[in-house]
């Protein structure tokens, strides 16, 4: 149908149901756990966090070189996994089931396989739900099945795993064995290009990947023909780019845009949630790309060289300090979603998982 055929109800019929999607987003923190350190659910930079069965939570430790897993109310489990860089040998005493910077991580429900993205060594390995060491695949280089630093993985709904393969600008597919399927994109800015993908995320036959330097979520199919885009650069902190989709509307500057977007997820219904990280704040999309909500800002808890401990946080409640926080984000890099539609986040440079719960989306 053109646009000049859709009568003005029709139009305004639109608006009120996107306006009433928009209104009804509001999140609701229900869990939270970890912080800065080397102990059982401690955590130093966590990117990646993947739900299992019997509802358990696998988190990407990353600069712990490991995998901790929680149960569904964020209790500690078990770990595995520990410092090995396999160009230098240091650390490995073993060249299976140890880690470079793991980034990323997804549970394959059809071969039960946790697949782990060892990213600092340039490969995929494969574990039983358990931490048991299956297989591997990968090593440095651009060739078919090797990777350049490795991040977002996804499985689909015949159990083939797909591959941010960050550095070499590319999708990879692989069988649920690792045997090589098929790759899209190359370096660029145009439809389909690449800088940077680092997260993958898939609804029925729609692949959708985060263009981190690209500042946009980019769809395919499940063959890699692009079909849309959104998204364009905005930096909430100084305005940069930043646009205001409809004017004097219930809309802000910058909603529906990003700066350098990692994290992504469907979930059931086929909403998108993007993490804007370089924004630190959560983004909510309709599985075509429309805008529906997002929420987040700036808090460090600990800090770093360059943002001052405490910059940005605030006390939702007035309670003190141990909601000091809430809601916001340093850095967010891993999401997941699960079937009840809890919302799990890995609050990277706060050192912490956040869970929350949305207002209005019907679970």
């Amino acid at each position: 149908m053109k646009t000049r055929q859709i009568v003005p109800w029709v139009w305004l019929g639109i608006l009120l149901v996107y306006l009433w999607s928009y209104a009804q987003l509001t999140p609701s923190l229900v869990g939270k756990w970890g912080s800065l350190g080397e102990g059982p659910g401690e955590f130093n930079a966590p990117e990646g966090i993947a739900l299992g069965p019997e509802g358990r939570i696998y988190v990407a430790d990353t600069n712990n070189h490991r995998v901790q897993v929680f149960d569904a109310q964020g209790q500690f489990l078990f770990q595995w996994g520990s410092l090995c860089v396999l160009e230098t040998k240091e650390g490995c005493s073993s060249l299976a089931g140890q880690f470079n910077t793991p980034e990323g991580l997804v549970y394959n429900p059809l071969s039960g396989i946790v697949y782990v993205a060892d990213s600092g060594n340039h490969r995929i390995q494969a574990f039983s739900p358990e931490g048991e060491f299956l297989f591997q695949w990968g090593s440095e280089g651009n060739a078919e099945g090797q990777f350049n630093n490795p991040v977002g993985l996804a499985t689909d709904e015949e159990g083939r795993v797909y591959v941010a393969d960050v550095v070499n600008h590319r999708v990879q597919v692989f069988d649920h064995a690792g045997k090589f399927l098929k790759a899209w994109g190359r370096e660029g800015t145009e439809a389909g290009q690449f800088r940077f993908p680092s997260g993958i995320a898939i609804y029925k036959d729609s692949v959708y990947v985060t263009d981190n330097g690209n500042h946009r979520v980019q769809r395919f199919d499940l063959d890699g023909r692009f079909l849309n885009s959104w998204g364009s650069l905005c930096s909430l902190s100084t305005q940069e780019g930043c646009v205001d989709p409809d004017g004097d509307g219930p809309l802000r500057a910058g909603d529906g845009q990003f700066r350098r977007p990692f994290g992504i997820a469907a979930d059931q219904a086929g909403r998108i949630y993007v993490l804007d990280q370089g924004n630190n704040r959560a983004e909510v999309f309709d599985a075509e790309g429309l805008f529906l909500g997002a929420w987040g800002s700036l808090c460090a808890l600990v800090g770093t060289e360059d943002v001052p401990a405490g910059t940005g946080c605030l006390d939702p409640d007035g309670a003190g300090p141990s909601d000091l926080g809430d809601g916001q984000f340093f850095f967010p890099k891993g999401i997941a979603v699960s079937t009840q539609g809890l919302i799990y986040i890995a609050d990277s440079d706060n050192h912490r998982v956040q869970v929350f719960r949305l207002a209005g989306l019907g679970y």
